[in-house]
């Protein structure tokens, strides 16, 4: 790890780091998918949270299945599992899991926004 990180201070490592080194070599691309994932993000919680809402378990399954692929196609590990954990909730019609789990994800894409928009790829 390298000296001054934000996880040798005590902080949580970013959780976009792993698709940083993943694509050092060429920024382009990463600031594409910076782009796309800062525009689709809005849009996938606000159609969760509507989903959770209306106990539309299919919407929300659908949803989570779309965050899942996102935040695993990104490395983002923590994320994606919370994204399987509302997916399964919603499968399974539970309306308390759901509810919990989708509040952790909506967070935890709220979390990665803020990294993005953190990173000099992202404020070109």
């Amino acid at each position: 790890m390298k000296s001054g990180s934000s996880a040798s201070r005590g902080q949580a490592p970013s959780p976009i780091a792993d698709i940083v080194r993943a694509y050092a070599q060429s920024p382009e691309i990463l600031a594409e998918i910076f782009t796309i994932f800062l525009t689709e993000a809005p849009e996938r919680q606000a159609a969760l949270a509507a989903a959770v809402e209306s106990d539309d378990f299919e919407a929300a399954r659908a949803v989570a299945h779309s965050l899942a692929n996102t935040t695993g196609t990104m490395k983002i590990s923590s994320a994606l599992e919370l994204a399987r954990a509302t997916e399964s909730a919603a499968r399974a019609g539970d309306r308390e899991a759901l509810s919990e789990q989708s509040r952790k994800l909506i967070a935890a894409v709220d979390t990665i926004v803020t990294a993005i928009q953190s990173h000099p790829l992202a404020q070109r």
